[in-house]
C-alpha cells in the first residue's frame, strides 16, 4: 500500500474506542483539515474537544507554535 492509499485508508478507522482526552485544533481556513473533517474526527473521539481557529494554519504548530503551546498547556492542565 502506498502513502496515499494509507492515509486515505485511516478516514475509516474506528474511533469511538479512544477515550484519551484529545484536542483536535484546526484553522476555519485550512483546506487539509476543513471545520467540518475537523468537527466529524472531534466528535468520533469521546473524549475530544474541538478548537477552530479563524487564522490557524495546516501546521498551527509551526506557525502559531507560541498560541498553539499555550492552548495545549491549558488542555493539559
Amino acid at each position: 500500500m502506498g502513502e496515499l492509499e494509507y492515509l486515505c485508508a485511516t478516514r475509516r478507522l474506528d474511533l469511538s474506542d479512544v477515550d484519551t482526552p484529545t484536542l483536535v485544533l484546526a484553522g476555519t481556513t485550512d483546506v487539509s483539515l476543513p471545520p467540518a473533517g475537523a468537527r466529524a474526527l472531534g466528535e468520533a473521539m469521546p473524549a475530544a474537544r474541538i478548537r477552530l481557529r479563524e487564522h490557524y494554519t495546516h501546521f498551527c504548530h509551526q506557525k502559531q507554535a507560541a498560541e498553539v503551546a499555550a492552548e495545549l498547556a491549558a488542555f493539559l492542565a
